[in-house]
């Protein structure tokens, strides 16, 4: 474990100074080395080999996600819980010189992209498909809140659109993150939490329609129509629905403690070190307390995002990718 400071919005309120050591990460010191567009450009550019990819590749299968390739997979797969693991999966996010930002394995495999689109919407993207339409959004709903959505629902596919959620001006709920502040000590310190949908069984997440839900991620009230209709058990979907009154997951940030020694804010990060001051560094836990996610910067436009179960892949993703405008 190490010792991360936290960079404080209010700046005289015990903040030691910005430590900046050189740093560690094998993917860091590649990019210090190599341009990283260009890099990325060669990732996205090729095809994968034999070994890499093949047409029954599945995200689901963490252990050969983390070996790189299944590229070609179906973005459904990216919405499964990460494998269970005593350690957490990490990986590494890289900021390119435009609003682009890529999530790699530490095997240095681009595995997703996202796309900032001005200061309310990021669109997730898969590395060797030219897409319209993102495989995933995430957007702004109110100042405090971000909502990942699948563009295509996938309960409302066969469905008339009037009895669809995009008839509501919704569409199929991946994740909802909301943002707020906390105290600690004299200081006021970010904090999230975020909902997922439930799991059926361990390796596989249910689906969140807000138009067979009746209401929406994340949310007691009830939405003001309602469910648009009863669920048909004849739907290909059915069985992947949420069961009948299945709460979210919830997931929420764990607080940093204020060292009086130091006179700074101090947060453990399982299994990295030299990391940099930000911000944007957080953990995240389920409610028994168990790590679930941490996120924290370890050079100049780098961050690492390790996860484990129930998070997805795009959720652990578009949590990170929500804290981007934090100071």
């Amino acid at each position: 474990l190490c010792l991360a400071f936290l960079q404080l919005e209010l700046w005289e309120m015990g903040y030691l100074g910005k430590v900046e050591p050189g740093p560690t990460s094998p993917v860091a010191k590649l990019f210090q080395a190599v341009e990283p567009l260009i890099f990325l450009k060669e990732r996205v550019a090729r095809s994968p080999s034999a070994s890499e990819a093949t047409p029954d590749a599945s995200f689901v299968d963490f252990a050969d996600l983390e070996k790189g390739g299944g590229s070609a997979v179906h973005a459904a797969k990216f919405r499964q819980p990460a494998m269970p693991s005593e350690k957490l999966h990490r990986y590494t996010i890289v900021a390119s010189a435009s609003s682009d930002f890529h999530l790699m394995t530490e095997g240095l495999e681009l595995v997703m992209i996202a796309r900032t689109q001005g200061t309310k919407q990021v669109d997730f993207f898969l590395p060797d498909e030219e897409q319209a339409i993102p495989a995933f959004s995430m957007r702004r709903q109110e100042a405090d809140e971000w909502v990942l959505v699948q563009p295509r629902c996938d309960c409302c596919a066969h469905r008339p659109h009037h009895r669809t959620c995009d008839f509501l001006g919704r569409s199929q709920q991946v994740a909802c993150i909301q943002h707020s502040r906390r105290k600690v000590d004299k200081c006021s310190v970010h904090f999230v939490d975020m909902f997922v949908p439930p799991l059926l069984t361990e390796d596989q997440s249910s689906l969140w329609c807000p138009a067979w839900m009746g209401k929406d991620l994340g949310c007691k009230t009830p939405l003001s129509s309602g469910s648009l209709s009863p669920k048909s058990t004849r739907s290909p979907s059915f069985h992947l629905m949420a069961p009948e009154g299945a709460d979210a997951i919830h997931l929420q940030s764990k607080l940093p403690v204020w060292n009086s020694d130091l006179e700074g804010l101090i947060l453990n990060f399982e299994g990295r070190s030299m990391l940099r001051s930000s911000p944007r560094n957080f953990v995240v836990q389920e409610e028994e307390g168990k790590i679930v996610m941490q996120h924290a910067q370890i050079a100049e436009n780098t961050w690492c995002l390790d996860f484990n179960h129930p998070l997805s892949v795009v959720q652990a993703f578009a949590m990170a990718m929500a804290s981007i405008d934090w100071e």
